[in-house]
C-alpha cells in the first residue's frame, strides 16, 4: 500500500509543482519591462537584446584582427579621424586588435578594411551597396574571401563621397558610425527597441547623426570581455527564473536536461508499478489489468507535464 501511496504522491505533487497561473514567457516580459528601468538591470536588457540572435546564440561582429587600409585618396584630416576612432576603440575595448598594419601579435586571418575618398571601381561594382547621407554618399562592398586559413579572411571596401560643404563634425561622425558597423553590428543589433534611446546599434534604418551611447558601449565591453559568459549567467539567474535562464544559456542542454528528468522520473515510477503489482491478486479480476493501464495513463501524462514544463516558456502547465 505504501508503494500505491507513494504511486499517487509522484501525481500530486508533480501535477502541483508545474501547474502556474501564468506562463514563463509572461514573466519574463514582465521582468524584462521592470528591469529596464534601473541602470544597471537596463544595461543587461540592452545585451540580452541585442548580443542574441533569436535562438539564443550570442552573434559577434569582431571575431578577427582588424587592419585598417587608407589609399592615396585619403586627406591628412581623414587620417586622423580613422586614427582617432582606433585609439577610441582600442581605449574602450583593450584587448581589441585594430590597426592600421599587421604586428607580430595580429597574425592572419585578419579582417583588412579598405577605405577610399573618391570616386573609382566600386561605383560600377555589381555588388555594391550604395547609401546616401545627408551630404554625399557611401558605397561599399564586402566580399568574403577564402584562403584556406583556419577561418575565413574578410575584406571590406568602402568609398566616402563627400560633398565640399561638409563639416568636420560630419565627416568624422559619418566615419566612425561606419567603422563601427563594419567591425561590431551584427544582425541582432539592427532591431531597434523603443525602451532604448536613440543611438549607434539601437536605431531606425540609417541615420546619420547616431554616437556610441552608454548602451552601446556597455554591451560592447560586456560581449568581448573574457568572462561575459559568466557574467551573462549571473544577471540571468539571478533576475529571472531558473528554467528561462537555463534555456536561454543553452537550450540543448536544457532538453537534455528534460529528457534526464523524465526518464529518471520513468524508471522510478516503473519500478514501483511493477513490484507493486507483481503477484497481486484482485477480488474482481479486471481490476488487474484497469488499475495499472490507469496509473500508467495516469503517470505518462504527467511525465508530459513535467517536460513541456522545462521546455516550454509558453506553457502554463
Amino acid at each position: 500500500m505504501k508503494k500505491f501511496i507513494v504511486l499517487l504522491l509522484i501525481l500530486l505533487i508533480t501535477s502541483f509543482l508545474v501547474t502556474s497561473e501564468e506562463t514563463i514567457s509572461q514573466k519574463v516580459l514582465k521582468i524584462s519591462v521592470h528591469n529596464t528601468i534601473g541602470q544597471e538591470t537596463a544595461n543587461w536588457e540592452y545585451v540580452k537584446m541585442k548580443a542574441f540572435d533569436k535562438n539564443g546564440k550570442l552573434e559577434k561582429g569582431y571575431d578577427k584582427p582588424v587592419i585598417i587600409n587608407l589609399d592615396s585618396s585619403a586627406s591628412h584630416k581623414d587620417s586622423i579621424i580613422v586614427s582617432d576612432f582606433i585609439d577610441e576603440i582600442k581605449m574602450l575595448l583593450p584587448n581589441t586588435k585594430i590597426g592600421f598594419k599587421l604586428t607580430d601579435e595580429n597574425k592572419l586571418p585578419t579582417h583588412q578594411i579598405f577605405l577610399q575618398f573618391k570616386k573609382d571601381s566600386l561605383k560600377f561594382d555589381t555588388q555594391v551597396n550604395k547609401e546616401n547621407i545627408f551630404d554625399g554618399m557611401i558605397m561599399g562592398r564586402t566580399p568574403e574571401i577564402d584562403i584556406r586559413t583556419p577561418r575565413l579572411y574578410k575584406a571590406t571596401g568602402y568609398n566616402f563621397l563627400f560633398n565640399s560643404e561638409t563639416t568636420d563634425k560630419q565627416r568624422r561622425i559619418t566615419i566612425h558610425r561606419k567603422l563601427l558597423e563594419i567591425i561590431f553590428l551584427t544582425e541582432s543589433m539592427k532591431t531597434f527597441y523603443n525602451e532604448f534611446p536613440f543611438q549607434s546599434f539601437n536605431k531606425i534604418n540609417n541615420s546619420n547623426y547616431v554616437y556610441l551611447g552608454d548602451f552601446d558601449k556597455f554591451l560592447l565591453q560586456k560581449v568581448y570581455a573574457d568572462d561575459f559568459e559568466q557574467q551573462f549567467k549571473d544577471y540571468l539567474y539571478a533576475y529571472y527564473p531558473w528554467r528561462y535562464a537555463f534555456s536561454f544559456m543553452n537550450k540543448e542542454k536544457m532538453k537534455m536536461f528534460a529528457t534526464i528528468v523524465v526518464t529518471a522520473i520513468g524508471i522510478f515510477v516503473f519500478i514501483l508499478l511493477f513490484s507493486f503489482f507483481q503477484n497481486r491478486k484482485f477480488k474482481h479480476a479486471y481490476f488487474k489489468y484497469l488499475i495499472p493501464i490507469v496509473l500508467i495513463a495516469l503517470h505518462i501524462l504527467n511525465l508530459k507535464w513535467i517536460y513541456e514544463y522545462l521546455i516550454e516558456l509558453n506553457s502554463s502547465i
